[in-house]
């Protein structure tokens, strides 16, 4: 489920993951493939950082596994007037992130004729570090 709102123009962006039924093996542990990757996204975004760093640390996590060639490089961006503002987390990015922009970090795997893992946060870019702006849980969810 990918979706946001817009609030005195503001806008938001968020990603979450719904099984119908029980989530097999395969799918849970992608799940936490991906949320890991979410994790050292956030672990190295701060002041100063380059965009391409923070994808780098996403893509350390899945390097040599045979979800390295599902990867999709395009794993953030910048939120706020528009839902897609600088700066871009892309690989070849030359954008740098600054304190206090508000960013969508949204590491995903798609895997052709089997499906993926798409997770979104929002988060406030801070001197040393991020806050989280999405409180929503981040589990694999089983309806």
């Amino acid at each position: 489920m990918d979706f946001g709102i817009e609030y005195k123009g503001y806008t938001s962006d968020m990603t979450r993951v719904v099984v119908a039924g029980k989530a097999t093996e395969e799918q849970k542990a992608l799940y936490g493939t991906v949320n890991t990757m979410l994790d050292r996204c956030l672990e190295n975004i701060r002041d100063g950082v380059k965009a391409s760093d923070v994808c780098e640390a996403s893509f350390r996590t899945i390097r040599g596994t045979k979800y390295e060639p599902h990867y999709y490089s395009s794993i953030g961006h910048g939120i706020g007037l528009f839902v897609h503002e600088i700066p871009f987390l892309r690989p070849t990015s030359t954008d740098m992130i600054r304190e206090n922009q508000v960013m969508a970090v949204e590491p995903a795997i798609f895997i052709p004729g089997w499906g993926g893992i798409h997770l979104e946060d929002n988060i406030l870019v801070t001197k040393d570090g991020c806050e989280n702006l999405t409180s929503t849980e981040k589990r694999l969810i089983e309806l």
